[in-house]
């Protein structure tokens, strides 16, 4: 089984760290694969822990989210992808829990659940060869709409809009990479919270996050500052 280490940093407009990641990627024999993450937002004191798990088409099979914010418990869920039904069994920062599921007609192409790690994996289901004009990852679910998370996990569909602009050498902290470059259109959320969001990831089939930047609210700059490949 292939894996993969990493670090990733949050770095906003003035040069302060307001954020970081550390991830593992584990890919098994068959292509299906899993990212186990902690991140912390520093200047909204959010921690989360996810694990999350995707086929070899990179079509998400199953989550598990953990939130806090201020040292206090928001919430945890885990989230199942089947054939044509997304479920959640949630507990919210109260301990009360909850079930939800959704039928749908087929498997669901993504899962946002916050890493940004992750955010890469969003456009490996798209025609990488259709650039400049926008697509769409559907059905999508979320666990929150914040733009920070900080929310009891839920399950939320909110297809997503991406637009990939080609490909670019770009070097980060952890060496230089050939990578895709894409967008995320962030116009769901109400304007004032409302970011423009680019991502680039490596262009090696795996979609590792490398870059990443977001404009508007909470200006940031996210950066891979190690990587390395494990046993």
């Amino acid at each position: 089984m292939a894996g993969w280490r990493g670090h990733l940093s949050y770095i906003a407009d003035n040069g302060n760290v307001r954020g970081m990641e550390d991830f593992v990627v584990r890919t098994a024999p068959d292509g299906a694969r899993s990212m186990t993450v902690t991140c912390r937002i520093l200047d909204t004191d959010v921690w989360r822990a996810c694990v999350l798990a995707v086929d070899a088409g990179f079509r998400p099979t199953e989550a598990y989210v953990r939130v806090t914010e201020a040292g206090c418990e928001l919430g945890s869920a885990r989230f199942v992808f089947g054939a044509r039904a997304a479920q959640a069994d949630t507990v919210d920062g109260r301990g009360t829990p909850g079930h939800s599921v959704v039928d749908l007609d087929g498997r669901v192409e993504g899962f946002g659940a916050h890493p940004v790690a992750a955010d890469s994996w969003h456009v490996a289901t798209l025609d990488l060869s259709k650039t400049g004009m926008a697509q769409t990852v559907t059905p999508f679910f979320a666990c929150s709409l914040s733009y920070n998370g900080a929310d009891a996990p839920a399950l939320v569909r909110n297809d997503l809009n991406l637009t990939v602009h080609g490909r670019e050498t770009v070097t980060v902290p952890a060496g230089t990479f050939a990578c895709l470059h894409f967008s995320i259109d962030d116009s769901f959320r109400p304007p004032e919270r409302q970011r423009r969001y680019h991502v680039w990831c490596s262009d090696d089939g795996h979609f590792h996050f490398v870059k990443g930047r977001a404009f508007g609210f909470k200006p940031t700059l996210y950066v891979l500052d190690r990587w390395e490949a494990i046993p």
